[in-house]
């Protein structure tokens, strides 16, 4: 060091000539230390009485780490009313949403296209197709897509697969469906305390295990409150950016075939998640362009190795092969179907609930023009990627740990480790059990604590990412700039303390006064009252019982138990279960933290680690 404090020429030369794999061997050393040190290797989960305002603040905003609430939500009304029939029912049923629907249910991820005519393969960032349409026929459109692929026995079962999820982030809950507020009131009054105030946004969340959220990070401090189901997050902290993969990938959107503009370039996507389309050789509709004029190309196995702009990668137009956890995802759905054929006798309703059902469905039949679904006889309703503007690009995480491909993560060893695990018993990735926001048990403690590459694959790559399984009536607290992965199923988190609801199918029994103006107890008392007349008038007409045959008292007793019987079916109706979650945005602060993940972010860069940002992020001082 020199004497008045500048390096020397000699320090400054060794600094610049400083190995690439020097430099990520720093960055991975670090992504260790910040889990020994500080995340250790589970979400916390704390009650939130046992959570003050200044408790959150010190231990979790400040220190930039997620937690999960328990019990945050035990004064919501919508706990325990939302439900389908509820929602349906409710005046916000009448109310117009923002729908997104995709062919495969990953809306805004990197996605591979083809070609139709050429069977080129190619990568493009996919948004979903935005469909406008009361919230009740949502649910219909959920009903029915839902019904198709139980039909077709799993989730590529026909090129005319869509999945709606309702995830528009306009603050839709208080824009769209504010009639619903009430129903989350008092709300999150801790959070606003440490946050200052209000939410900047307040975004309402539907759909089903069908559909998943990409990696990505967000310029907000995150509370996820679970109201169904479970939301499974794959986490990853800001120092881990290099770990991401991050790809410039041409924009496209998702639109149906028959509304391709002339001229505009398009490309066939598969139903199924990760897999090359299976319709490599359609022809495209008279004027539209083909995918071969823009966009980079990927391989045929879907992974992320980077080919030249331009390049090309010829593929057969068979389907591709399902991976192991496919196969079984098909397994399940068709056993679904086939139980829910084996007891369509057994569900028998009653009369008046048929009726019902079937005005309801005529006056649906007489205010609607046609399916929400919009899909048409033949193809011509199939979703399909559409090109946006030329030169438009965006910067994207290409990993995916929702489809199970070995060949895959090996291309991926930053986030995946030197040798990925291919066991892991959840969405959420192959992390063989550790990460979880439960204990690791003896077994994974050993391998997560291990420094042997040989005992813990996720050495080689920084530390495995955190799982955040969140319920019913949990927060999740998700930091800014955090990576994070959301998947979700129907039913409870399996973490201990939580069972595990055991719905097949995504359906569940409900008891119908949850719905507003209806009353099961108002029912029963009307069935008692006409059971109650009935006897009378049987008593007045025959000078009691003793006045009737054998057969009128047994023609009565068949009536009171078919009254019985069709009280007891109003009071359960079988409907359709849902994850439904309520996500409130607050600002971020702008200070040495986000700097430090600039850092990184920056030197990802420059050791060729991410792509780098498109040209008009760069301009304009924006995020990749």
């Amino acid at each position: 060091m020199a004497m008045d404090g500048a390096p020397s020429a000699t320090a400054a030369a060794a600094a610049a000539s400083v190995p690439a794999a020097r430099i990520l061997h720093l960055l991975q050393r670090g992504s260790r230390e910040v889990r020994d040190l500080d995340l250790g290797r589970s979400v916390d989960r704390v009650p939130l009485e046992h959570l003050t305002p200044l408790r959150f603040s010190a231990e979790y905003v400040q220190r930039n780490k997620p937690v999960i609430i328990t019990g945050a939500l035990d004064r919501w009304p919508a706990l325990a009313l939302w439900s389908e029939r509820y929602l349906e029912r409710h005046p916000a049923g009448q109310q117009e949403v923002t729908v997104d629907v995709t062919p495969n249910g990953r809306g805004d991820a990197v996605t591979t296209v083809v070609d139709p005519s050429t069977g080129t393969l190619r990568r493009w960032f996919g948004t979903p197709h935005e469909r406008r349409m009361r919230l009740r026929e949502f649910f219909r459109l959920m009903r029915e897509t839902r019904a198709a692929e139980r039909a077709a026995a799993g989730p590529a079962g026909g090129p005319l697969r869509e999945v709606p999820y309702m995830q528009h982030q306009n603050s839709n809950l208080s824009e769209e469906l504010g009639l619903l507020l009430a129903d989350i009131g008092p709300g999150l009054p801790w959070a606003e305390q440490v946050f200052g105030g209000p939410p900047e946004a307040t975004n309402l969340w539907i759909g089903d295990s069908r559909s998943a959220t990409s990696f990505h990070k967000d310029h907000y401090e995150n509370l996820y409150a679970v109201i169904r189901g479970t939301k499974i997050f794959t986490l990853l902290p800001p120092c881990d950016a290099y770990r991401m993969y991050l790809t410039r990938c041409p924009a496209a959107s998702y639109m149906p075939r028959r509304d391709v503009p002339p001229g505009a370039v398009y490309g066939e996507v598969s139903p199924r998640p990760g897999s090359a389309p299976p319709s490599a050789l359609r022809a495209p509709p008279p004027g539209a362009a083909t995918a071969a004029a823009s966009g980079a190309a990927c391989t045929a196995a879907g992974d992320c190795a980077k080919i030249p702009a331009g390049s090309e990668v010829e593929v057969k137009a068979e389907p591709a092969p399902a991976s192991a956890q496919q196969q079984e995802d098909g397994a399940s759905a068709s056993a679904s179907a086939s139980g829910a054929g084996a007891g369509a006798g057994a569900e028998g309703r009653s009369e008046r609930i048929a009726e019902e059902e079937e005005a309801e469905a005529e006056e649906d039949k007489v205010e609607e023009e046609g399916s929400p679904s919009g899909v048409e006889e033949g193809d011509s309703g199939r979703l399909v990627a559409v090109l946006q503007d030329p030169g438009y690009e965006v910067l994207w995480s290409a990993v995916d740990t929702t489809v199970r491909d070995s060949e895959g993560w090996r291309a991926q060893p930053l986030f995946f480790g030197s040798r990925p695990h291919v066991t892991g018993d959840t969405a959420g990735g192959p992390n063989g059990g550790c990460g979880r926001d439960s204990e690791c048990d003896s077994e994974c403690d050993s391998e997560c604590d291990s420094g042997s590459e040989d005992d813990d694959p996720w050495v080689a790559s920084g530390g495995a990412p955190l799982i955040a399984e969140v319920g019913p009536g949990e927060v999740l607290y998700l930091p800014s700039m955090w990576y994070h992965q959301v998947e979700q199923r129907e039913g409870r988190p399996h973490h201990p303390g939580g069972q595990a609801d055991g719905q097949a199918g995504g359906r569940r029994v409900v008891q119908v006064d949850t719905a507003p103006g209806s009353s099961a107890q108002a029912a029963a008392a009307a069935a008692a009252a006409a059971a109650a007349a009935a006897a009378a008038a049987a008593s007045c007409s025959g000078g009691g019982e003793a006045g009737l045959s054998a057969a009128e008292k047994r023609d009565g007793k068949l009536r009171l138990d078919r009254q019985k019987q069709r009280q007891e079916e109003e009071e359960q109706v079988e409907e359709e279960e849902y994850v439904i979650a309520v996500n409130f945005w607050y600002d971020m602060k702008y200070d040495s933290r986000y700097s430090s993940f600039k850092l990184v972010e920056g030197l990802a860069t420059a050791l060729g680690l991410s792509d780098p940002p498109p040209e008009s992020d760069r301009e304009s001082g924006g995020e990749g």
